[in-house]
This record gives structure tokens, sequence and C-alpha cells, in this order.
């Protein structure tokens, strides 16, 4: 059957899924991906170093000095033979001379009593004065009697300083242990102590503020036997105990420690004094599982193997985005530049990166990732010619709404005396007579002289200029912003900033200066010349502005002779007309006098030529300066021709290495492998991992229904009762299920690569399910 294979199968899987991450912690992932681990924190004096004793047979004296100022990662191995191995782990950003020393350093002990004077020599090696190390002190030891279990050991929490505390140091312990608990993979070990009230208790606050549900975090109760018997203090204990007071998804624990100063038990005695103390009196009303150190060993490695298996996925998609983040910036690095050729080929790469980018973003096709999606702010301003477009469009809108000095509307619309720059019709004609008798020249009565026409039209288009102007700088700001981002992308960041400086905002400083002396040249017909075309709208629109009063002075006539008549339809009318008084009525006009007949006339010509003339201005703008001064001369910048006229200062300037940027190269090929040693360890267990995810899968490919009552720690009764449930049963007995058949290497890599990519909600069932099994329920 599929659940006896996969129970063969669980014990190895178990290992490999220990092995793995231990592995990958030996290789400096720690510091780079957050990694499935059990954290131990608890206040000062609340008992941890005796948790830690019980669980890894450290003796707690020796113990005591361990994690002072770096952080501790016991490491348990249960093999035949017995030893302790210590070693550190280097941080990643140390220099390869320190990462190559402190590998080096290798200490293999025949006894805990050694420990004290090789840590010791670990803080010397580390370098370590009286700040924390971000290196690692791991501490493996095996034995028949270990479990296979990992843990990282935090300093403990202080409440006030003292003589050896400092409120700086207080400080830094609290935020070393508040970033270990807000990764995401920690499972938070919170010991409290029985001796104070744990709402007091600093570990509670930092645990419920990184795990705000509590889905990650198991209590610990230390010292009941310091407690009196029946007392209130008791009873909240056992309450805390059993999750009713601060419920945590994977529930309490309870141990008895052994006093260190007066108890000189061996770890044996200590186990027995704890199983005869926790057999009696109140605590009897536990269960089995959340008492005692044996019990607490097995629970956190049931635990660890959960956590790993549920994450594991998600590491390596990680490990793998990290990797490729690592790659294109190292890729960006470029080799390094010591010759002033090996500078030019750099900047000749730069040039030619540049130039592919440039006209993928003025043409409108982007499709590199460069401009990501166009939901994003930046992917959307990556987007050069869509930017430009879309100003150009505001800037026509503007132009048509806003461009004329004066807004002419029809005579009796509101708004003529509440805004200056809002006239009525025959207000902007009585304007023009007095500019007409003002100008009065030769012509004769009712002609008007043509400079009328010329004032009023610059004066109505003085708007343009101090629009345009704004358009063309906004145009030349995104264009600016653009570019930068578009350098910062293929360079490296040293090099990025001394190139757009010294190469790119030169030319585009000159590229906004020639934009807006173009612009000052489309002005200044409009600004200093009379009015000119010879486009046919413009008689068209004078023509259509005379039919449209026109016609409203005939349909008065007709309703005044006719009565009521409908001009969107035929009208039936009878009554005696006569039609030579109904023809003159038509064909005279409305007595003016001859000034005003003639700004009227003007202004019809006004408005006529104002419309030619913006959509002219318009276009000339978008294409005379936006398109030909800005956009087509983008590609002149840094054309690889350009490259090879430079002299070899200006190179060494623009792609010559600063100390800052071989540190960081050298930074990145450290980072890249490890995370290449991290996906190597990965993916050689990818093969029995999803083997046993098949093992236990129905022949169907389907999950089983049983897996929907089940908590991704197993541990649902166990938040009301203090108990682990040891498996989803039916009927009293494990439901049988058929056995799938034997998967070849092809399905495997498939399955994993799919359950490494996918998302879906079905597949989350089986990596779901699949953390449930390897961990052994």
């Amino acid at each position: 059957m599929a659940t006896a294979k996969l129970q063969e199968l669980c014990p190895e899987v178990q290992i490999s899924l220990l092995d793995t991450v231990d592995s990958l912690r030996s290789h400096g992932l720690s510091s780079l991906i957050p990694l499935p681990q059990i954290i131990v924190c608890g206040d000062q004096s609340s008992g941890k170093s005796s948790v830690l004793e019980s669980i890894s047979g450290v003796p707690s004296p020796v113990h005591g000095s361990l994690c002072t100022r770096f952080s501790t990662e016991l490491i348990l191995w249960r093999t035949r033979s017995a030893s302790i191995v210590i070693s550190i782990v280097p941080h990643h950003a140390r220099s390869e001379i320190m990462k190559a020393a402190l590998h080096a350093f290798h200490a293999e002990l025949t006894d805990f009593n050694e420990l004290p004077s090789q840590i010791e020599q670990a803080k010397s090696a580390m370098d370590m004065q009286h700040a924390f190390s971000k290196d690692i002190l791991r501490i493996e030891i095996r034995g028949p009697d270990r479990p296979h279990l990992t843990i990282v050991d935090l300093p403990g929490l202080i409440h006030s300083e003292n003589k050896y505390q400092f409120a700086s140091g207080i400080s830094l312990i609290q935020r070393l242990v508040t970033r270990y608990m807000k990764q995401k993979r920690s499972i938070i070990l919170a010991v409290v102590s029985a001796k104070n009230v744990y709402a007091n208790q600093i570990v509670l606050k930092l645990a419920r503020t990184a795990d705000p549900d509590g889905m990650r975090t198991l209590g610990v109760i230390t010292k009941p036997d310091t407690l009196n018997v029946g007392s209130e203090s008791e009873r909240s204990f056992l309450s805390l105990t059993r999750n009713q007071e601060v419920a945590f998804r994977l529930g309490w624990h309870v141990l008895r420690n052994r006093d260190t100063e007066r108890e000189l038990w061996t770890l044996d005695e200590r186990d027995a004094e704890e199983s005869n103390f926790l057999s009696s009196g109140a605590w009897t009303s536990l269960a089995p599982e959340c008492r005692g150190s044996t019990s607490l060993r097995v629970r956190l490695s049931t635990v660890l193997v959960r956590q790993i298996s549920r994450e594991l996925p998600n590491l390596i998609r990680e490990i793998e985005d990290l990797s490729i983040q690592c790659q294109e910036s190292l890729e960006k690095l470029g080799m390094a530049r010591t010759t002033s050729g090996e500078q030019k080929e750099y900047l000749i790469k730069i040039s030619q990166s540049y130039q592919e980018l440039i006209q993928n973003a003025t043409a409108g096709t982007y499709t590199n990732p460069h401009f990501r999606e166009s939901v994003t702010s930046d992917g959307y301003e990556n987007r050069l010619r869509a930017v430009i477009q879309n100003r150009n469009r505001v800037f026509a809108k503007n132009m048509t709404e806003r461009g004329q000095r004066y807004n002419i509307i029809a005579d009796g619309g509101n708004g003529a005396e509440a805004r200056n720059d809002v006239l009525t019709r025959e207000q902007y004609i009585e304007k023009i007579v007095s500019m007409i008798r003002k100008n009065r020249g030769t012509e004769l009565a009712g002609m008007l002289n043509p400079v009328i026409v010329t004032e009023l039209f610059q004066e109505l288009s003085s708007p343009w200029g101090e629009m345009a102007e704004l358009h063309v700088r906004n145009v030349c700001k995104a264009t600016y912003q653009c570019l930068k981002r578009l350098v910062d992308h293929i360079a490296d960041s040293a090099a990025a900033e001394t190139i757009f400086s010294g190469i790119f905002k030169p030319h585009l400083d000159a590229l906004q200066q020639n934009s807006l002396a173009k612009l000052s040249e489309l002005l200044k017909p409009h600004q200093e010349s009379h009015p000119i075309t010879y486009d046919q709208r413009f008689i068209k629109d004078r023509e259509t502005v005379l039919n449209q009063r026109e016609e409203v002075r005939v349909t008065a006539l007709l309703k005044e002779t006719f009565g009521t008549i409908y001009m969107d339809g035929e009208t039936s009318v009878r009554a005696s007309i006569d039609f030579s008084k109904l023809v003159q009525k038509l064909v005279k006009r409305p007595e003016f006098d001859v000034d005003h007949s003639a700004a009227t006339d003007a202004l019809d010509c006004l408005l006529a030529y104002y419309q030619t003339a913006l959509s002219r201005f318009i276009d000339d703008v978008t294409v005379k300066v936006i398109e030909t001064c800005v956009v087509g001369k983008l590609r002149e910048i840094m054309d690889p021709m350009s490259i090879f006229k430079l002299d070899d200062d200006s190179i060494s300037r623009f792609a010559g290495e600063t100390e800052k940027c071989r540190t960081t190269r050298e930074e990145l090929k450290a980072k890249q492998k490890a995370l290449q040693n991290g996906s190597n360890v990965c993916n050689k267990l990818a093969a029995p991992f999803v083997h046993a995810l098949y093992a236990e899968t129905d022949s169907d490919g389907g999950v089983d229904q049983d897996d929907e009552f089940l908590s991704d720690t197993g541990s649902e009764d166990f938040v009301s009762k203090g108990e682990i449930p040891p498996y989803k049963m039916k009927n009293g007995h494990r439901s049988p299920s058929t056995a799938p058949e034997e998967p070849t290497k092809e399905k495997v890599d498939d399955e994993w690569e799919r359950l490494t990519t996918s998302r879906s909600k079905n597949d989350k069932k089986k990596m779901k399910k699949k953390a449930l099994l390897l961990g052994g329920v």
C-alpha cells in the first residue's frame, strides 16, 4: 500500500530534509535567505540555557557562555558514534581573506569541558571587540541518543541596564532577536519562566509582534517547581500550558529545570527527576506530549521537518530568483576593467545596450524586461513613446481649452462678470470698437484697419508661449528621468553615475536648449508678424460663422412673421403674407454704426484665423520641437562611433572601476557561489522529495479528503486540548489507498518543476499534504 511505502521512505526523506537545510546553512545561505529553523528566545534568567541543555545534552554551565554576542547554531545528529565539532560560518560580506581564515577554524572535541576554551578561540578568530558579530558559531553534536534537530540560540533579553549591560547593548539584543523572529520560516521557541508573571516577560511581546497570529510560535514554560502547589500562580501557568491564556498554533510545553548551582545531576538524572515531578500533582492533567524534555525533542524535530518540507519549494524559488538578480548585477558590472582596452570594450557594450533600448523606448516596442509592466510607475515612465504621446495629447487639450487669453461666450451666457478672462460676444465687440477708434487711419468708414486683427490675435494667443514652454520642459524632464533609469539599468551604479553626468547630461541640457530655441522660432511669426494663411479651412470657418449668425437672424424674422414654426420638421401655415415686405426684412441687415459692423466682421475673422493658427502651432510644437529636437536626437547620444573618439583619460574616467565597484563584484561572486551551492544542494533532494509525494497521492493524482482536516502543523486538537493528534483517522483506522504507478525519473522531474513554479490551489494542497506526510504524521 502507498501509506506503508511512504512510511518506509519517510525516515530517509526526513534526514535528507534536515541535511539539506544544514548544508544550506553551512554554505552561508542563512545570511542571504531566511531558512527554516528553530530559534530559542527568552528573557535573561528565564531558563533558556536549561531548555537547550535538555534538548541538546550540552551541560548548562558550558552553554551559558555560548551565546553572548553572536548567534549559535546547535546541530544535533543521531549517529552510532559520538563527536563534537565546532566551526564558524562567516558572514557573506566578509572579505575573501577573512572568509578563508574563519572557514579554517575547525575543532573536534572529545568532551564538553573543552568547549569554553574553544569558544574563546572562536571569538578571537571573529575579531570581536564589544560589538555583536554577524558570523555564526556552529556546534555539531553527534551521538546515538541525539535527535535530528537544528536550533539557533540567541542572546537572552535584558529588562534593564546595569554595570555589565548598557542601554545600547540591551537595544542591540532586542533588534537581533526581533530580526530572527520576523523571518517567515523561523519557528519561535519562546521560553517563559514560571518564577515571573508571564505577561511581564519581553519574549511574549516580541513574539506576538513578529508572529501576531501565533502560527510559528511554541511556548515553553520553565521552573514549574518554583510554584506553590495549588496556588493561583500554578493554576495560571497550567491554563497557559493548555493554550487558554496566550494561544499559539503550536501550543505550549512545560519542563522542569535543573538548578545548576545546587543540583549537580547528570543529564539522565535530570530527566528522571523531571519525569517524577511532572508525573505528580496538577501537572499530570497535561497530555504526555506537552511535558518533559523527551517529548519536547520529538515534538521539535517533527515541527522542524514539517516546516522544512512545507517551505522547501518556496525556498528553491527564492534561491533561483536571487541567483538571477545576482547574475544580472554581475552582468551590469561586467568583467574587471583595469586596462584601457577593457574599459573601452565596457563602454561599447553600454553603448550597444543603450541604442537597442532607446530604439525600443521611442518606437513603442516594450518587450525588454527593462520596461516591466505598464501598471507600475517605473514601467510606464520607462516607456518613453507612451509618455510623450500622452503628454502631447494633454498639451493639445490644454491649448484648445485654455490657450485663448479671453474665453468669448454667447450673449446672455453666465460667468461674464465672475471672471476677468470671460467676455460675452457683445462685450468683446465693444472692446474691438474701442480699438478701431484708437487705431483709425486713412481707411474709409466701415472698413477695418488690418493692424486691428493682428493686435487682437497676438493678445488672444498670448498664453501660447508659456504653455508650450512648460510642455517642452516637461517632455525634456521625462526624457531625462527615462534615460537616467535606462543607464542605471545597463551599467553598474558607480559607472552609471559617471557616464550619465559626463555624457548624457551635457547632451540632454543642450537638447533642451535647442528645443526651447526652436520653440521661440515657431512662436515668432504668431507674436510679431501679421496673420498669414492660405488654408482653405480659414475661409470655410469664416463662412460657417457668418452663416450661423445669419441663420439666427432669419429664423427670428420667420417666427415674427408666421408665429410658431418648427425648424426640425414641416410646419403648416395659413396666413396672408405681403412677400415684398418679407423680402425686404430678410435682406435688410440690422442697423448698427459702421464701427460696430466692422468690429463684428473683425471678430468673425479673428476666431476663424485663431482656430487655423492654433492647429498649425500644436502640430509644429509636437513635430518640429518634440519629435525632431528631442526624440530624434536621442540616438545621437553615446553612439558607438563617439566611444572610439574618446581619449584614454575620458575612457578611464567613465569606465574605470572604483574600489567600491571591485568590492561589490567580489561580494556578488561570493553570493552567487553560495546560491549556486545552495541550489545544487536543494536539487539533490528533488527526486526523493517528489517520490514521497507520488507514493502517498491517490492513483488518480488527487489528494485524500483527510487532508482537508489537517493543518500545516498537525496541532488542531492540541490548540484546545494540549495534545497533538498522531493522524486523522477514519472509523478508528487509517484510510486505505490504492498504490500509484511507480513514478519514472521524467515524471519526478516534471512534478518537481511544476510544484516549484505553480501556485494553484490544488498544488498548494498537494504541497501541504507532502509537508504533513514528510513530517512523520
